[in-house]
């Protein structure tokens, strides 16, 4: 029954398995909608009628997610519907909150709260929309590495001291720094390069590769 979970619901979202099609840090429905989805509940509690009918179709909605043991990332297939309704009823946790506040005052005060906090959670989807999922999704891409080899590249142009790029497979890394950085040319820098890599020392002019920090020397 994972997919009632409110980590999964309204914090994480989907997490491991193929997730090339899914967000970064964002799950399917706002944190703000929780308690606004509690209150929700509450206001149709006092219609039997109503409140059963919500939950049972709740029940069938979630019923394909919830014989099945795995695939955690399918439950936005199979349990699609339950987004919306979490959302509607959200909407009327909103609007019977609303009702039953006391002042205009508070009324106010209430709606600019909601303003407020769906404004920043939809600013928070737009940078992990826009800005951190684009470069998360594209590893096939070496955008990692081709971040890393422009910032060193720019770093070295501006900085006197040596540069230390710490990672796990310093070979595999200095060779695609190389590509990317096109230093890989020339008779003479080519022959130079490959004694270094004979010799297991992957450096560039003030670039270094290591696969640990206390392997630091200066």
């Amino acid at each position: 029954m994972g997919v009632l979970s409110p980590d999964y619901l309204f914090l994480n979202g989907a997490r491991g398995g193929p997730d090339n099609y899914l967000i970064s840090n964002q799950a399917y429905n706002y944190l703000l909608d929780f308690p606004l989805l509690i209150l929700g509940l509450i206001a149709l509690s006092e219609n039997f009628y109503l409140i059963f009918f919500v939950l049972a179709l709740i029940g069938i909605v979630i019923f394909p997610a919830a014989i099945r043991g795995v695939g955690q990332t399918l439950y936005s297939f199979r349990a699609a519907l339950l987004f919306p309704l979490i959302c509607g009823l959200a909407a009327w946790g909103a609007i019977w909150s609303y009702h039953n506040l006391g002042s205009r005052i508070i009324k106010k005060s209430f709606v600019g709260l909601l303003i407020i906090g769906y404004t920043l959670s939809l600013g928070y989807f737009l940078i992990m929309y826009w800005y951190r999922t684009p470069f998360e999704k594209n590893e096939g891409g070496y955008s990692y590495k081709r971040a890393m080899t422009r910032y060193a590249m720019l770093s070295s142009a501006e900085l006197k001291n040596d540069i230390f790029v710490i990672t796990s497979q310093p070979p595999d890394t200095f060779n695609i720094f190389l590509f990317f950085s096109g230093l890989y040319s020339g008779k003479n820098q080519i022959k130079q390069i490959n004694q270094t890599l004979a010799k297991k020392d992957y450096q560039i002019n003030q670039i270094r590769f290591l696969d640990n920090c206390k392997n630091i020397v200066f």
